[in-house]
């Protein structure tokens, strides 16, 4: 399923945060929305997950206008990856992965076999098994992450939003959720992520969108947009590349 917005734009109050962005996100591909802290990105990702509505701007899933699905019917496509709740209630690990099936459910509320066979494997995608049966509010923030995931991964939605999927892992968990996003992209799932890690963006990226003074201003495959003066001038710091194979960004301090 191919997401496209259009014309997008998002105020707080009576402040413009961004305006007039436009985005698509197709099957088979990894798109990342990266720029300073307090642009609008989460915001972003919450208008395309129809969770918030944009003060301008449409938002269409294969031609539908979200806008017009119900909650349910747009969990049964657009699956949304946001901050890892807080701990307030006794769930398990197992019982909260569970929830990404709610959407797939039969009337009568209860899993299947089929809805079963997607916790575990997104328990196992995950490497959570030793925890699955440990009480949510238990986990570090690390491995609530980790359940947030594996309930999005659970929920085996065609388009996939995440915001700061890699936040609060460390290095080798963080790599591993790179790979298994490239790999939902490779089995044509139209996966989009904010990031702020410009390397693990790199990474990750099949395009790269830079969102900042209210506006998409540059977008493109992570070679073409990763210039060490579009870093100095969106970001305020110095930065070099690093080429092999897909780029990596090394930042090097403070500009003087």
């Amino acid at each position: 399923m191919r997401l496209t917005a259009k014309g997008l734009s998002a105020r707080y109050g009576t402040a413009d945060v961004f305006s007039d962005v436009s985005l698509a996100v197709a099957p088979g591909e990894v798109v990342v929305v990266v720029g300073p802290n307090g642009v609008g990105k989460s915001t972003l990702l919450r208008i395309l997950s129809g969770i918030a509505r944009a003060a301008t701007g449409t938002v269409h899933l294969d031609g539908d206008d979200i806008a017009q699905m119900t909650p349910r019917a747009r969990a049964a496509r657009i699956g949304v990856l946001l901050e890892a709740p807080d701990a307030t209630f006794g769930f398990t690990t197992r019982e909260l992965v569970l929830l990404g099936r709610y959407p797939h459910l039969g009337r009568m509320g209860f899993a299947s076999t089929i809805d079963l066979a997607h916790v575990e494997r997104a328990i196992d995608a995950m490497q959570l098994g030793p925890l699955a049966d440990r009480p949510y509010p238990t986990l570090s923030s690390g491995e609530r992450q980790r359940t947030g995931i594996a309930r999005l991964l659970c929920q085996a939605p065609p388009v996939m939003l995440l915001d700061e999927p890699t936040a609060r892992l460390d290095p080798t968990h963080a790599l591993h959720v790179v790979g298994l996003l490239r790999q939902a992209a490779a089995d044509g799932n139209a996966v989009l992520a904010v990031v702020h890690d410009l390397d693990l963006a790199a990474k990750l990226a099949d395009r790269l969108i830079v969102l900042a003074e209210g506006r998409v201003v540059a977008a493109g495959t992570p070679d073409e947009v990763l210039d060490p003066a579009l870093i100095e001038r969106v970001w305020a710091v110095r930065a070099r590349r690093v080429d092999d194979g897909r780029p990596s960004v090394v930042l090097d301090a403070l500009p003087r």
